[in-house]
Order: structure tokens, then C-alpha cells, then sequence
């Protein structure tokens, strides 16, 4: 066995007990396996699953020493597969890194972001060198006043998350997966998000954010993801910045905003979901209601295949359609919006709506099963084409 697999071995094998008098030692011991080892086993930094003690000190640590490994390797960082781990800060990996937080749940009670991936002040060119960050696993707590749950930085490219929970995290200005901006081909897959039936106050899921040059380079993927707004909140399950986004076979059900196409969002496929519409807002929103764009107009929106109960008659009694502006000045040109099933949504509404502004052509429907696709009286807006236009 070569020294740094031995010593490896030796600092992260189960029940290795800890020697406060040779703490220097084995902290030497640590930072040499992890050096030229890519596995590091994040309970070896004395974390305390006690849901007590704060572990900022510990994911500190952790995160110096993997930040310190060479540059030539992806370390997997591993997590206890048991314990409640409350923390304040710490957790910040500024080069490519593979987080394997199993089943550990972190409670982030702290004020900051929970976890940042990446660096500030990179660019396009630098952004060579943040590839390959990736996140599996964790249920993830807390987050009240959390400015984010992980915050990817600007122009970490292609980080992946898969089966990452959150439940009850957050709060309404935070997400729970904050993009900076220019984060190509991030993949989002068997995310989860839920609330308590008795949950107060709004909270957010995923957020793309806006950059000054997004368009068309932004390409979020979400995929086989449930997002399930089970109480009181009003807050948005995933905002789209930035154009070539899609959210394919997941549910996202009972949020203030399920889908909110906002600034740039063109080129966008919402395919083959699961929605529910509780909260008395358009199922799938458009338009920049931050000011940022206004006026901007979605183009080459493809909604198909999707399923929404509206909850216009029920006891939630909305008054909302499938697709509808987040602002006056939000208008839809190119839209494909096709083979949806759309229930409980009252006949005198339409599938889509539209704000009575000119130029909104293009736009294409067929097949849709729930309602026709009826526009805003008032003369300004062009007929859709297709089986099922107006």
C-alpha cells in the first residue's frame, strides 16, 4: 500500500478514534491523504450530528483542506449517511469538487448562503476551470435567513445536482438553488422541494439568474424533479433567466408562480409535467416583473404534453389560466403550445392569456384538451395558428 493510501486509510476508516494529543499530527495526516486521494470522508473533521452543536468550525476546515487539493483531481467528499448536522458557515469550495452528502441532513441556521460553489470574478475564459462540481444526495433544512441554499457562482459551467432534497428551507428572498448567471448546461435531476401543510411564509426552489449577456447561454435542465408547495407560501418553484431552458416529466404543484419565464427566457420547452395551480397566478408566467426587461417579450415558448389542474371551481377557487404576463408590458410571440390537458379551468378563461399589446404573432396551437386558446379582447393581438386558436 503506497504512504498516502495508508495514511488515508488510516484517518478516515470507521471508528478511527480521535487523539486530542495528536491532533497536529493527524490533521498532517488528513491534508497529505487528501492531497493525492480522491475521497475524502467528511466525518474524519469531528462533525457533531447532534442537531446541537454548530459545525461551522468543522465544514471550515473541510472545506480549506479540499480547496487546498491538487488541481489535477474532482475529490468526492463524503458525508456521514446519518446525524442532523447544524451549522452557521463554513461550507465554500472554490475548485471542482464532488459533494456526496448521502442521507445527512444539514440544518443551515446561519445568515449567509448555506453552500457557494465556484469563485467571483471569473469570465468566460476562466471558466475552463470550474467544470465538473457536482451535488448528490442530503435532505437539507433550516435556511430562515439564508441569503441561499447552494449558490453557484458566475460561470461555473455544467454543475449537476441529483436527488438533492430540501424541505421547509428558505425564505422569500432565498432559493434553495441560486444560478449566478452563465451557468451552461446545469443539470437539475430528481430534485425534490417540499413544504408542510402548515407552512407559513413564502419560499423559492431554483433560480436562473440574470446576467447582462444571458441570452441564449444560460441552458438550465430540469429534470424528474417534484416541487410541492404544501402550505401557506406564495413563492416560486423555478424562475428562468436566459434562453434554452427546459423542465421535462416533474411535478411542481402549489406555488405563488410554478414556472416564471422572466427576463431573456426564449427557446424555452416545458414538456411532459405535472402542475397544479393553487395560489390564484398563472400556472406558466412571462415576463420580467423585476424591471430589469420590461416589455420583453417570450419567444419560441414550447409548452407540450403538460398536465395542470387550475382549481378554478374547487375549494381553492383560482382565477387563473395555464399561461398568462407577469406584467402589462409582457407580450408572447412563436409559441408552439400544444397536446396539454388542462382541467378545472373556467370556460370563460383562457388557456392562454395575453395582454392586449401588437406584434404577439406567430404562435401556434393544436391538440390541447381543458379550454381553446382565447386571447384578451381588443383588437392588438394577432389570431394563433393551428386547430385550436381562437
Amino acid at each position: 500500500m503506497a504512504g498516502f493510501q495508508r495514511d488515508l486509510y488510516q484517518a478516515s476508516k470507521p471508528g478511527a478514534a480521535y487523539d486530542p494529543g495528536q491532533e497536529f499530527r493527524e490533521r498532517q495526516k488528513i491534508q497529505r491523504a487528501i492531497n493525492e486521494a480522491p475521497v475524502v470522508l467528511a466525518e474524519k473533521f469531528k462533525l457533531e450530528g447532534n442537531d446541537a452543536s454548530d459545525n461551522a468550525g468543522q465544514m471550515n476546515d473541510l472545506s480549506i483542506a479540499v480547496n487546498g487539493m491538487s488541481s489535477k483531481i474532482v475529490p468526492r467528499v463524503v458525508f456521514p449517511s446519518f446525524g442532523t448536522y447544524r451549522f452557521t458557515a463554513g461550507l465554500a469550495f472554490t475548485r471542482p469538487v464532488a459533494l456526496d452528502f448521502q442521507s445527512a441532513t444539514l440544518n443551515y441556521v446561519g445568515t449567509g448562503d448555506m453552500c457557494t460553489l465556484g469563485v467571483d470574478g471569473i469570465d468566460a475564459l476562466a471558466s475552463k476551470d470550474f467544470k465538473h462540481f457536482s451535488v448528490s444526495g442530503g435532505f437539507f433544512i433550516g435556511g430562515a435567513n439564508a441569503t441561499a441554499g447552494f449558490r453557484v457562482k458566475a460561470y461555473l459551467i455544467s454543475p449537476y445536482f441529483e436527488n438533492v432534497f430540501f424541505n421547509v428551507f428558505g425564505n422569500a428572498d432565498c432559493w434553495a438553488i441560486d444560478l449566478e448567471s452563465q451557468n451552461w448546461d446545469t443539470v437539475i435531476t430528481g430534485f425534490k422541494w417540499y413544504t408542510n401543510s402548515d407552512t407559513t411564509g413564502d419560499r423559492n426552489g431554483i433560480r436562473c439568474n440574470y446576467g447582462t449577456n444571458d441570452n441564449g447561454q444560460t441552458r438550465l435542465r430540469v429534470y424528474k424533479s417534484h416541487l410541492l408547495e404544501q402550505g401557506f407560501g406564495a413563492g416560486t418553484a423555478v424562475k428562468l433567466n436566459g434562453a434554452n431552458n427546459e423542465i421535462v416529466h416533474s411535478t411542481i404543484a402549489g406555488f405563488g408562480t410554478n414556472v416564471w419565464l422572466a427576463s431573456r427566457a426564449n427557446y424555452c420547452n416545458i414538456l411532459y409535467n405535472n402542475f397544479e395551480t393553487t395560489k390564484g397566478t398563472e400556472c406558466i408566467q412571462i415576463g420580467d416583473r423585476s424591471g430589469l426587461d420590461t416589455g420583453d417579450f417570450i419567444q419560441y415558448l414550447i409548452a407540450e404534453g403538460n398536465y395542470c389542474n387550475m382549481h378554478n371551481s374547487d375549494s381553492y377557487g383560482t382565477s387563473a389560466s395555464f399561461i398568462g404576463p407577469a406584467t402589462t408590458d409582457a407580450g408572447l410571440q412563436f409559441a408552439d403550445v400544444v397536446a396539454n390537458r388542462v382541467v378545472d379551468l373556467d370556460p370563460s378563461r383562457p388557456m392562454v392569456r395575453q395582454n392586449s399589446l401588437a406584434s404577439q404573432n406567430g404562435n401556434y396551437a393544436a391538440r390541447n384538451r381543458g379550454q381553446t386558446i382565447l386571447h384578451t379582447s381588443g383588437g392588438l393581438i394577432d389570431n394563433w395558428d393551428g386547430t385550436d386558436g381562437p
